[in-house]
């Protein structure tokens, strides 16, 4: 029974790592969407 907590904190640090990626991918994109509509 140990190694099913071990998995799902496992698994909840991998989607967390990857919404924070995505967060920081669309956070670059819209920095470069607003750089560009302001020049």
């Amino acid at each position: 029974m140990v190694g099913v907590p071990t998995a799902v904190v496992a698994y909840q640090r991998r989607t967390a790592a990857g919404v924070m990626s995505r967060r920081s991918v669309s956070a670059k994109v819209a920095r470069m969407w607003l750089s560009s509509s302001l020049r």
